[in-house]
């Protein structure tokens, strides 16, 4: 029998060493010592985007339940139905749960891919009508942002807002003070009048709207949803390097296959003109080959090809820390290279299957992440 109590920063240096929510669950039944110490990490951070929305009616009623273990959320995301299959019951109980939730800080909620553009959502608003946490990033991929708009005006902490339909935002710009970085769709819907720091947006030739931000921008994520033969990523590489040379973060992305594939070009002499820049992400799942400076292409359906063509990226811009490269190298099987380079200039070569862009993205968590939306 212990003779002492053991002392709490004991307890949170145990419980940092357990990995998974699994074995924290497990510490929370079966050790009373250990137990408000592990909760605290397995409620902090609730991740429910892959889990059965029974998985997810549980989760809600032992929130709305348990007030003690609410105010340990800090980050959620949730995956939730389409309104036709959305029963009442279920969406009332995670309504009554946000609620609950007084501490969060970051949520994500989506579901199903909205058809023609459209969100599904709309009836579920009264879903955050009692929800009075002051949130500092919101990726809205489910709700229409102007049936909640009551909810965005207390929003005054907002700093990172992630949304499909966005033009509720382009013209106000009293509307979220503290906005630093957005992810939309359409360059047009970006709200003016804002010092943004971080942008994900879709990939379209003009680039003009991201100009107002040049001073300010330091991330650039685009995501390309289509092919367009008249502008393609490495035409997209030059324009940022042409017109946004300060950036230090470049993200590009193919979220999905379409056809036709692809052969990309860009230069050294493009990339050079990027006087800051320190990561570079792309992740390509329609493009063959990839050429620089006129080379014989690096083919990206060979490991060798997605290696080289990184370490050529790298060797090309003196000032890039990191390149993360993914292609599919197989149906259905994506290889990312990633080189690292140090401040002394010592590089560094990881190989692994499997990419998830968030991971080495600079977009949401300004580092990497925990969550991955491709």
């Amino acid at each position: 029998m212990l003779s002492a109590p053991i002392p709490p920063e004991i307890c949170a240096l145990v419980c940092d060493e357990v990995k998974t929510p699994g074995e924290l669950a497990l510490l929370c039944r079966t050790s009373t010592i250990f137990r408000a110490q592990a909760q605290q990490l397995l409620y902090r951070s609730i991740n429910l985007q892959t889990c059965s929305m029974r998985k997810v009616r549980s989760w809600a009623v032992v929130i709305a339940r348990n007030t003690h273990l609410a105010v340990l959320v800090q980050a959620l995301a949730l995956y939730l139905p389409i309104d036709i299959s959305f029963d009442a019951l279920d969406a009332h109980k995670v309504g009554r749960a946000l609620a609950s939730c007084t501490n969060l800080k970051e949520l994500r909620v989506s579901g199903p891919d909205p058809p023609s553009g459209f969100l599904h959502g709309s009836n579920w608003r009264w879903m955050l009508t009692n929800c009075f946490f002051h949130l500092t990033k919101f990726e809205n991929l489910y709700l229409c942002d102007n049936s909640i708009k009551y909810f965005y005006s207390n929003q005054n902490q907002l700093s990172v807002l992630v949304t499909y339909n966005s033009s509720y935002f382009s013209d106000r710009q009293n509307l979220l003070p503290a906005l630093t970085a957005v992810g939309m769709t359409q360059m047009s819907h970006l709200p003016a009048g804002k010092a943004l720091e971080r942008i994900e947006i879709g990939l379209e030739a003009d680039m003009l709207p991201l100009l107002q931000y040049k001073s300010t921008l330091t991330t650039l994520n685009l995501v390309r949803h289509w092919h367009d033969s008249q502008f393609s990523i490495g035409h997209a590489i030059k324009a940022v390097a042409e017109s946004l040379p300060n950036i230090v973060h470049l993200g590009l992305v193919e979220p999905e296959e379409f056809l036709p594939c692809s052969q990309e070009q860009t230069s050294t002499a493009t990339l050079q003109l990027f006087s800051r820049l320190e990561t570079f992400t792309l992740s390509m799942l329609n493009v063959d080959a990839f050429v620089i400076n006129e080379a014989p292409p690096h083919d990206l359906s060979d490991a060798a090809g997605v290696h080289d063509l990184s370490y050529a990226v790298l060797m090309a811009c003196p000032t890039l820390r990191r390149v993360a490269i993914c292609a599919e190298v197989a149906e259905g099987k994506p290889l990312a290279s990633l080189f690292t380079r140090s401040a002394a200039g010592l590089v560094k070569h990881e190989s692994r299957t499997g990419f998830g862009f968030e991971e080495f993205s600079m977009f949401w968590n300004d580092g990497p992440s925990e969550w991955s939306r491709y």
